[in-house]
């Protein structure tokens, strides 16, 4: 129980510096009006870069086309989905393989804005520096709009969602800017944290897999994106395992850990080819979820 009060303390203390880091650089940029828009859906789409995406149907992908969807950073190469907003993730130093990767999406990225005018974009207020440095025209491509992610202590699954549920909690969200997200060890959980807060009935997984397999490798993938050939797989040295999921508390037990709470938002893979389907129920696509309530 102290260690679950420490560790309430220190998240209460991390929200009070995010909103004080918020008045002190006065962003601009934050929020764009646009983005904190009602919702248009209850179901919003997180899509992920694994190969699970090529099992989508036609029908599914025109759903999700119609409806709120995030792609999350390489997902800018895919051709049928077009995301509401595009997740971007680079870096400029570091791991080598990462930085090559980032370089290619900046290329990849200037191709899709020549075709596509006002991509919207979502990026976290502690990456915005590196943004602008790696892209400095991105503001030139669409709209940018920027997150602030608020991360939740503590390293153990009991301890999480016991905060999670803190963290959700009323007297919590009144604290909040509309900015805020929360985010614990990979970006689709803050997104999802995102879609919580929002007021999403449904959040999808599309192609989050947790597995070493992006949808444009394979015999089909490399001839329908062959622009991502020479794209760097940083996962697959872990074998078949995504690393967010060998973590001292595996991504895949995070999102467990959130849909059997009550929080008012279900947690569904896309395919049930995804690996995360054995902890999370495969969406159904059917009007009763899809159809604004």
């Amino acid at each position: 129980i102290e260690m679950l009060l420490i560790l309430k303390t220190l998240f209460i203390l991390r929200v009070f510096r995010a909103k004080l880091v918020n008045v002190l650089i006065n962003l601009p940029l934050m929020p764009n009006k646009n983005f904190l828009k009602p919702r248009t859906s209850d179901v919003l789409y997180i899509l992920g870069c694994g190969s699970s995406v090529n099992d989508l149907s036609d029908r599914q992908i025109d759903l999700i086309n119609k409806s709120d969807s995030i792609g999350i950073n390489l997902f800018i190469v895919h051709e049928l989905i077009k995301p509401s907003y595009y997740s971007v993730e680079v870096v400029d130093s570091g791991h080598d393989d990462k930085v090559k990767n980032s370089q290619m999406y900046c290329t990849l990225l200037k191709e899709k804005t020549v075709r596509n005018k006002n991509l919207k974009f979502i990026a976290t207020l502690e990456s915005w520096s590196t943004v602008k440095r790696i892209i400095p025209d991105i503001l030139k491509y669409g709209e940018v709009n920027l997150v602030q992610q608020v991360g939740i202590p503590g390293r153990s699954v009991k301890h999480f969602s016991k905060l999670h549920q803190f963290a959700i909690s009323r007297s919590i969200k009144k604290l909040l800017s509309p900015e805020m997200t929360f985010g614990k060890n990979a970006s689709v959980v803050s997104l999802v944290y995102f879609g919580i807060l929002r007021g999403y009935k449904n959040i999808v997984l599309c192609g989050v897999d947790l597995s070493a397999e992006y949808f444009w490798e394979g015999k089909s993938g490399a001839l329908k994106y062959p622009g991502c050939k020479d794209f760097i797989n940083m996962h697959k040295s872990n074998g078949i395992n995504h690393k967010t999921d060998l973590t001292p508390l595996p991504v895949s037990c995070v999102l467990s850990s959130i849909n059997n709470s009550d929080c008012g938002t279900k947690l569904w893979v896309g395919t049930s080819s995804s690996k995360l389907s054995g902890k999370l129920p495969v969406f159904p696509f059917t009007d009763q979820y899809t159809s604004q309530s």
